[in-house]
């Protein structure tokens, strides 16, 4: 949050918002409603659609509207400076109706240098009913000015003024205007958001795919030099770039399902310190046997008995009605032995935790996971007898759940009270049960050296 924070945003496309046509759809509803909960009104217009290619693709964009480009302006090397930012291009996905100031105030951005891009067609025409002919003839005469060209390939492009108009193909158009993306969006899952300051740019990339990315990804910004920053451990590296076929620089990431990367990237700088690691298995996980010791050490409504298992599983499973309520904390322990004592570092991976974990082993704290990859480096192990302790924490669900079908008056607000999503009383009573705890398997890895 702190890095996303800082700087400025750093998107490259200005996406326009046709309001009107959605107000104008064909129906019997005179007043549409933009659920919050569902997404399904601003998926099916084509700005949805559009949106939703240009996420895929790895390009950065910005919602703008009628009003806000009305203040647009144009500044150097054909950029569209906005308060707090500037853009590479406005893009204007398939749309019918286009308030004829609209149309003027792009026309006018493109005269004075700026690139507009229409997907697949111009729009045809003013929308509503107000000054109807009047409005008319203004979106005609701004129209006029659009003199397209013969096809470039999947696109059309009009000079205007400093500027131009593209119109057709929406990659193709991009292309046309120089407008660069992310090609590691092309890894299932892969996606980062990007911030720009004075000495560079920072990204934050994170793995939301299920499986492993370990290679080199291509970003969309040059820099001299690169540091990688864990937020959750706080670990910090720096980073190796190398040239790719294109010339763009290429940076080396591993992250597991779930995780995630700051990238700084440097403009100028040469970064000087500690060398970001990745880290490689010398061997296959073997899993942590024996029993496990369960202690309820905190929570509520009351501490489920502690009990002793073989198996790992949901403790909604084996603590009897008590742990099915309950929410709150527990402590796993066991002792186990070094697979290999001549090892100096070794991953433990705790596999699917429910939710949080916090890790001890030897009685050393070895840190706090929120998220997965639920997994630690630890380099202090004894060839026998390691106390591993391991405290998970649940979400509260299922307890909400336990007091609603009991009937306990918990709503206690007095202004809105509980709603659902569909607005209606809230009831939690029919809510499955959550899976609650250590699950695993939880495995131990000898590192590479």
């Amino acid at each position: 949050q702190s890095v996303l924070q800082s700087g400025r945003p750093d998107n490259d496309i200005l996406l326009y918002w046709p309001i009107h046509d959605f107000w104008q759809q064909p129906g019997d509803r005179l007043l549409p409603h933009f659920n919050v909960h569902s997404r399904g009104w601003f998926e099916a217009q084509p700005i949805g659609k559009t949106a939703k290619h240009l996420w895929n693709r790895g390009y950065a964009f910005d919602y703008v509207s009628d009003r806000q480009l009305a203040t647009a302006k144009a500044g150097k090397s054909g950029t569209i400076r906005l308060p707090g930012s500037s853009y590479g291009v406005v893009v204007v996905p398939p749309c019918d109706c286009m308030p004829a100031l609209t149309l003027q105030n792009l026309i006018s951005l493109a005269r004075a240098g700026a690139t507009v891009g229409f997907e697949s067609h111009l729009p045809k025409d003013s929308p509503g009913f107000a000054n109807l002919e009047k409005q008319r003839a203004k979106f005609k005469r701004a129209l006029r000015e659009v003199k397209l060209g013969p096809a470039t390939g999947k696109f059309q492009e009009a000079k205007i003024g400093n500027g131009r108009v593209l119109v057709g193909e929406l990659e193709s158009a991009l292309a046309g205007a120089d407008v660069a993306r992310e090609a590691m969006f092309d890894h299932a899952g892969l996606m980062c958001l990007r911030r720009a300051y004075d000495n560079g740019h920072d990204y934050f990339i994170a793995n939301r795919g299920e499986q492993e990315i370990d290679d080199w990804i291509t970003l969309a910004r040059r820099g001299h030099s690169v540091v990688l920053m864990d937020g959750l451990s706080g670990r910090v590296g720096a980073g190796e770039l190398r040239p790719g076929a294109d010339g763009k620089a290429q940076v080396h990431v591993q992250l597991a399902p779930g995780q995630s990367v700051v990238l700084r990237m440097l403009a100028q700088k040469h970064v000087d310190g500690p060398v970001w690691a990745d880290w490689r298995l010398a061997g296959s996980p073997g899993e942590i046997k024996g029993t496990w010791r369960v202690e309820f050490i905190a929570g509520g409504p009351t501490l489920p008995r502690s009990i002793q298992t073989d198996q790992l599983a949901s403790w909604t499973e084996f603590g009897g009605a008590e742990a099915q309520r309950f929410a709150g904390t527990a402590r796993y322990s066991i002792a186990f032995d070094a697979p290999d004592a001549s090892v100096k570092q070794w991953l433990l991976d705790f596999g699917k935790v429910c939710q949080s974990l916090r890790v001890r082993l030897n009685g050393r704290d070895w840190g706090t996971l929120i998220m997965p990859p639920f997994r630690v480096v630890v380099d202090e192990m004894k060839p026998t007898s390691n106390l591993l302790e391991v405290e998970v924490t649940n979400v509260s669900a299922n307890r909400i759940r336990d007091l609603d079908r009991r009937g306990v008056k918990w709503k206690n607000f007095h202004d809105i009270n509980f709603v659902n999503l569909n607005y209606k009383p809230f009831d939690a009573s029919e809510w499955p049960l959550y899976d609650s705890g250590l699950l695993g398997p939880v495995t131990v890895a000898a590192i590479a050296p």
